[in-house]
């Protein structure tokens, strides 16, 4: 009855195609029976909900159960990707702790290109959705200094090292004045990476609809091995994602103007 009140609010309020129900975090494979239990209950109160299964990739033992797969980046087996997409489920991907280089991660230390590259490299695979875990997880850090002690030294005093030894693994942004929080620049490159694949697919989109007109910009939209050659192998120059995304808003501009 709880899921079933939870489901009627958000479809009242127009929410539900934004909603998602998170199952267990990265579920072991010898829990696959309890996993099929209490998604059937799920399923059973709602019909129409979504169950999402982190650290997984799709899986016939949870057909029917999952319909949002999000497998770790480096885990994730595109054969069983496109499959599930084409059987209407969908599939995301994440980072956390791992992967770690040569794969893009948002760690502090990690080059800014890490960052903004997951986003080209999303829609490079057309997966629909990226997790992250964290965007404020402060406690793993131990910072137990007064704020304004942070914000005087501009946080060079903040120490990075979060969960185990991974700097900036579980938060994209750092406390501020009056529980306000201060994004940092891994936020805004992660920002900056899905806007590009926001642009992207609405290049995708627009070309398609022009039909032959809109043939060059399905050409720029692929993703070359200049940019990113697989998930290990991508530029380490921000320029080239920046000469490459004007390049396709300049064209997007042409073909606009075949459409009537």
């Amino acid at each position: 009855e709880v899921r079933k009140a939870q489901a009627d609010y958000l479809k009242k309020h127009n929410l539900w195609d934004l909603h998602d129900l998170y199952g267990t975090d990265e579920a072991s494979a010898n829990v696959v029976g309890e996993l099929q239990t209490t998604y059937k209950k799920y399923i059973d109160a709602v019909r129409d909900v979504k169950v999402m299964q982190t650290g997984w990739n799709p899986n016939p033992k949870l057909k029917n159960l999952v319909k949002i797969w999000c497998p770790l980046t480096s885990s994730a087996d595109m054969k069983l990707v496109k499959e599930a997409q084409a059987a209407g489920d969908e599939v995301w991907w994440y980072v956390c702790c791992g992967p770690q280089a040569p794969y893009a991660n948002l760690f502090v230390d990690y080059p800014g290109i890490d960052h903004r590259i997951l986003g080209w490299q999303t829609f490079q695979y057309d997966i629909t959705g990226f997790l992250y875990w964290g965007l404020d997880v402060w406690h793993y850090a131990h910072n137990d200094l007064p704020i304004d002690d942070y914000i005087n030294a501009d946080y060079a005093n903040w120490n990075p090292t979060s969960f185990a030894n991974f700097n900036g693994d579980g938060y994209l942004c750092y406390p501020g004045k009056k529980g306000t929080a201060v994004p940092s620049m891994r936020l805004a490159l992660l920002r900056d990476g899905f806007e590009d694949c926001d642009m992207l697919n609405e290049a995708k989109t627009l070309a398609a609809k022009a039909g032959k007109a809109g043939e060059k910009l399905m050409k720029l939209i692929k993703i070359g091995p200049s940019i990113s050659k697989d998930l290990t192998h991508y530029t380490s120059d921000g320029n080239v994602l920046l000469q490459k995304r004007e390049e396709i808003m300049l064209e997007m501009e042409k073909v606009q103007k075949t459409i009537k």
